[in-house]
């Protein structure tokens, strides 16, 4: 379980360095793997399968966004409807949270409708609770990009200010690992979801505030995340009117 363990970590790493088209085979041969593994413990109820869940959890949620990523939503919605079986079979509520956060922010570049969104919003927000986790501060991002989407800015507004509070109750050191699980939720990601919602609400200097900051915590290896913050400011910018300024940025 420890070797396990720390592939999900190393998994986590690599999702945001390598191409989906790269990641899939290999996380289709572990899942595989682990599956086998699962089938020959007999006791069901305990420690042990609850703790292999956990890892078919979280390669479940990363196949799932791999999928997403390469534009295949519909096999992807299989891979989180195990992920989410597999979270819950596990106990493990952070992991639980984790995949419906990811569920719904996945749902929001897919351009799912959003009343459904909402829905999952609703849905999610009942299986959580207020004990501060990495989850729980990427399902509040969620739930505030979910509500400019549905032109509520004011909620929009509130549930980052959440978020941030969230956030600041969580050890640094636990929010930059993500515990190990599926994805890191610390103050570059948290400025990632400012940035997204302030972009929508056509707030250009708080997009710009938002940006600034997320772009100066990115390692260099990360070139995904400032691009799509870069594309987050070009997209304020044309709201405006100013064409030259979004190509500028977009570029």
């Amino acid at each position: 379980l420890d070797d396990w363990e720390e592939t999900i970590v190393e998994y986590g790493y690599s999702y945001l360095y390598t191409s989906p088209v790269n990641l899939i085979p290999d996380l289709a041969s572990d899942l595989v793997a682990v599956r086998s593994i699962m089938r020959m413990i007999p006791d069901r109820d305990g420690f042990e399968y609850r703790s292999w869940c956990r890892v078919g959890g979280a390669l479940s949620a990363l196949m799932a966004k791999s999928l997403s990523n390469l534009g295949q939503s519909r096999n992807s919605r299989e891979w989180w409807r195990m992920a989410q079986h597999l979270a819950d079979a596990s106990a493990d509520h952070n992991l639980g949270l984790l995949v419906r956060g990811e569920h719904i922010i996945h749902g929001l570049y897919e351009s799912r409708p959003v009343p459904t969104l909402v829905r999952q919003v609703q849905s999610a927000s009942e299986f959580a609770n207020d004990r501060p986790c990495v989850g729980l501060v990427d399902l509040s991002g969620a739930r505030a990009q979910v509500s400019v989407l549905a032109g509520d800015y004011r909620s929009a507004e509130e549930n980052l200010h959440k978020t941030e509070e969230i956030l600041g109750r969580i050890p640094p050191s636990t929010a930059a690992s993500g515990t190990g699980l599926v994805m890191l939720r610390g103050e570059a990601e948290f400025r990632y979801t400012e940035a997204w919602v302030y972009s929508h609400m056509g707030d250009e200097a708080k997009t710009d505030r938002a940006a600034a900051q997320a772009l100066s915590l990115y390692p260099a290896a990360d070139t995904r995340s400032p691009a799509q913050i870069k594309l987050m400011q070009a997209f304020t910018r044309v709201q405006h009117g100013d064409v030259t300024g979004g190509i500028q940025h977009a570029q």
